[in-house]
């Protein structure tokens, strides 16, 4: 994905809501869910709230309990 920066646009759609299954250390996978907001699909945008949607369910006491993902933006 070479020249992607965060301020590519993803090409999802504005004010929709996604989920995947993710899994984390070979635990359970669990689903992750995020809305996209009404203007800003950039991918520095879509994947902060990845990120933020992955610390709640970090906390949150399901099947990704204290199993932590980090992005980082370089």
């Amino acid at each position: 994905m070479a020249g992607i920066t965060p301020s590519t646009k993803t090409g999802l759609a504005t004010s929709t809501a996604y989920a995947f299954a993710l899994t984390i250390d070979g635990g359970s996978s669990d689903d992750i869910s995020f809305t996209t907001d009404s203007s800003d699909v950039t991918f520095g945008n879509v994947i902060g709230k990845i990120q933020s949607a992955i610390n709640d369910k970090f906390t949150a006491g399901t099947n990704l309990k204290n199993k932590k993902s980090y992005y980082r933006n370089s």
